[in-house]
This record gives C-alpha cells, structure tokens and sequence, in this order.
C-alpha cells in the first residue's frame, strides 16, 4: 500500500518511511503546486462553523460545483 501511495505522489520511498512520512510528503507537493498556481481547488460555498448543519444539507442537495468550507472565523465564512 506504501508503495502505491508513493507512486501515486511521484515519489520514490524507501521501505523505511512510514505511511504519514508519505502523506506529509504528498501534502507538502500539493502545497507547492497551489503556491506555484499550478493547481486550483474550486470552491463552492463556505459557511460559519456554526452552519455546519446547514453545510451538510447544502451538500447532500447535490447541487455543489466545487468544494464546501467550514470556517471557524465567521467573518471569513462570509467572502463567498
């Protein structure tokens, strides 16, 4: 599994990493491929923590074009 997860990432692992090595591994590329702006993540809707209820029926709507956020600082939760 290990080194599917590595292949899949681009990566060459050897057997001693562990598999959060090869998450933080990924994530870290992830991050640098979004500040490189080579990478977009569309998202739909962000709600109050306090909404999460209502986050989640947004959700099961099946209406979404992109990805739903929860922020824990309401005033962030109202740019979109």
């Amino acid at each position: 599994m290990l080194d599917a997860q590595c292949a899949a990432a681009g990566l060459k692992c050897a057997p001693y990493h562990s598999a959060a090595d090869v998450e933080r591994r990924i994530y870290e590329q992830v991050a640098s491929l979004v500040s490189a702006g080579k990478l977009e993540v569309n998202i739909d809707k962000s709600f109050p923590l306090a909404d999460a209820s209502k986050a989640r029926a947004y959700s099961m709507d099946g209406h979404a074009e992109g990805k739903i956020i929860l922020v824990v600082d309401a005033v962030q939760a109202e740019r979109k």
